[in-house]
């Protein structure tokens, strides 16, 4: 191997009578730095909330639920942490026992499980999703992300109920990247000349359905989430399961890379974001860390950028008017608005909440239509224009 010495930033030579080499960037060690930063901001979000006040469980309200409402949030708290550690076993620990390493299907399961902690960052600005309160609650960590603005208070506020979601996510995402990439395989074996766009495309249009069907068809009329507030409903504009097109749209937009990045490896079966790890001297623990890492950092970037940064910017500080059929519903509504709050639900003429997640502020309309005034909101006094010229001081030196 040659040896460097450095004569000028970013530019090595090689000592006299050795053979330079190109100096290799290593993408594992890129994407594992921003996976342990990120895991870090996770963790101190998480534990700010479980230490502080919005660690508490919001509750039904008084809406009486349906027997068979009841029997399927109980079942589907039971079936999903049962999925999820049936695929624990056979992704991650049946393979660890025989080859002492994380596999791809592992490293996506975990990956895929920590994309819970932006389940509802979309919220941001504005409720446009909740869940339904009967779930197994302690509220949520939002409230506790730094610069946070919908409302919220403990035991009136977003709900993450920790026996579905992030079993959800974990499942999902990684069934999704095996299911599309048997398409990818069996699209190239019946039209070998196929190219990337033509299969991104075909992946594009795959998840799309595939999210549609899951979340619109499956799990939200068992009445597990809601989308209230969202766009261009696909299936039931008018029921409290109204499926918005644009969930599917950017969740498909974050699934295909998805698809591609668990299909598409080198010929070591590593990912883009696990390029190089083969070649450093390291253990296989610390492989097996970094390679997770990376994962996560990849997943929760690109999430990040993919479906939550659009979301919120276009579309979810923009809520359409909550259906009557969901506002009728207290185990629905959170106790964010409607009957039994001062907040009327978002909608076109409401304007946006502000806040900190602790502090709230600002002007509130209220269920009856009229506004009030939270402390630190009053309205600026006007001031007219002056009518005589000033200097760069008030009442001015000049």
């Amino acid at each position: 191997m040659a040896t460097y010495v450095e004569t000028a930033p970013g530019r090595p030579k090689a000592e006299e009578g050795v053979a330079t080499e190109p100096i290799k960037v290593v993408p594992v060690k890129y994407w594992a730095f921003a996976g342990a930063v990120i895991s870090a901001f996770m963790l101190y979000v998480v534990l700010r909330w479980v230490t502080g006040p919005y660690f508490k469980r919001v509750p039904p309200g008084p809406t009486p639920l349906p027997d068979w409402m009841k029997a399927s949030l109980i079942a589907w708290q039971i079936i999903m942490p049962a999925i999820w550690l049936y695929m624990v076993w056979r992704f991650l620990w049946k393979p660890w026992r025989k080859e002492h390493r994380v596999t791809v299907d592992g490293l996506f399961l975990i990956a895929g499980t920590t994309c819970v902690f932006q389940d509802g960052m979309s919220n941001y600005f504005n409720h446009w999703i909740t869940y339904n309160s009967y779930l197994v609650n302690w509220g949520s960590w939002y409230n506790d992300v730094p610069g946070w603005m919908a409302f919220g208070k403990p035991g009136q506020m977003y709900v993450e109920p920790p026996l579905f979601i992030p079993f959800a996510h974990g499942m999902a995402w990684l069934l999704f990247a095996m299911i599309g990439s048997k398409v990818i395989r069996a699209a190239r074996a019946k039209w070998p000349s196929i190219g990337l766009p033509k299969l991104i495309v075909l992946t594009y249009c795959l998840t799309f359905v595939m999210d549609a069907v899951l979340e619109g068809i499956i799990w939200m009329p068992f009445g597990v989430f809601m989308y209230p507030g969202g766009k261009w409903p696909l299936f039931f504009p008018d029921a409290y399961h109204k499926f918005p097109a644009v969930e599917a749209i950017f969740v498909a937009a974050w699934s295909t890379p998805v698809v591609l990045l668990y299909h598409f490896r080198n010929d070591k079966g590593e990912t883009v974001v696990e390029r190089g790890v083969s070649e450093l001297r390291y253990g296989p623990g610390q492989k097996n860390w970094l390679r997770v890492l990376a994962m996560v950092g990849a997943f929760q970037i690109g999430l990040f950028l993919m479906y939550t940064v659009p979301q919120t910017a276009l579309f979810a500080s923009k809520s359409t008017a909550w259906p009557a059929d969901l506002t009728s519903r207290s185990y629905m509504t959170d106790g964010l608005c409607g009957a039994g709050t001062p907040r009327a639900c978002p909608g076109p003429a409401v304007p946006l909440y502000r806040g900190d997640g602790r502090k709230q502020v600002g002007v509130m309309v209220g269920e009856d239509g009229k506004l009030t005034y939270q402390k630190g909101g009053e309205l600026p006094t006007p001031v007219p224009f002056d009518t005589k010229a000033r200097g760069p001081f008030h009442g001015g030196l000049f």
